[in-house]
């Protein structure tokens, strides 16, 4: 009989039976909630710890635009809002997004598949971010600040008024540095945000994938030394 026509008999070795059990147990979530599917969509809502770093890896390629602009720009402010001084609704705070007006930047990445994103979910958390804040929109005027929230899609799409914004923060770092064609920072920063997003959407993919047994990656690759060297290569990540 051919190798891909052979049959497993039932009395498959117990050893044998665990291997196959770890194999499909490949396609669910480390957390052991869900399914994981081709597109990974379970994953971009769950894991949370590198959901925030990704996050903080997104909010530094905009701060790379926004130093250009105003070398004064900072992150993560604390403070702006005296009624609520442990609020941050600054990801990133500067005057380089609106004219003559300092700019508190609140970064969103949102998932379609996330309970609660509606039709569409950068709209959607665009909309719950202005609400959240909506109540301290006066005292922070008071002090020359405006809340701008920053949303993009945890696949790179990114809400109308975010687009707006990265768009200001080019002209205004050409401005300042003078430089006479501000698209091309504008598609230098968009390319770089892309790439960080992605890095996100596959650390947190990786983070909600289970690991195989050894005796699994053997079964998977034939040869011990290939299933250890892919063992070490997703432990490193």
């Amino acid at each position: 009989m051919a190798p891909s026509c052979r049959v497993l008999s039932s009395g498959t070795p117990s050893g044998f039976a665990l291997v196959l059990a770890s194999l499909r147990s490949r396609f669910s979530a480390a957390c052991g909630k869900e399914i994981l599917s081709r597109t990974a969509a379970h994953a971009l809502c769950c894991a949370s710890a590198e959901a925030t770093r990704g996050h903080y890896g997104a909010r530094d390629k905009i701060f790379d635009l926004v130093l250009l602009g105003d070398p004064n720009a900072d992150k993560e402010v604390t403070e702006l809002i005296p009624s609520a001084p442990t609020l941050r609704p600054a990801d990133i705070f500067t005057e380089a997004a609106i004219p003559g007006c300092r700019a508190a930047l609140d970064i969103g990445i949102c998932s379609p598949d996330a309970s609660g994103a509606g039709a569409d979910c950068v709209e959607t958390m665009n909309r719950k971010k202005l609400d959240t804040y909506g109540e301290y929109f006066e005292e922070l005027a008071a002090q020359g600040v405006r809340y701008v929230p920053f949303v993009l899609s945890c696949y790179g799409r990114l809400h109308p008024e975010a687009t707006t914004t990265l768009e200001r923060l080019a002209l205004q770092a050409a401005r300042r540095q003078g430089v006479s064609n501000h698209r091309a920072l504008l598609r230098r920063t968009s390319a770089a945000l892309g790439v960080a997003v992605q890095r996100r959407a596959v650390a947190m993919a990786r983070a909600c994938f289970p690991k195989l047994t050894v005796e699994a990656l053997q079964i998977l690759f034939g040869e011990p030394g290939a299933a250890e060297d892919f063992s070490h290569n997703d432990a490193d990540g």
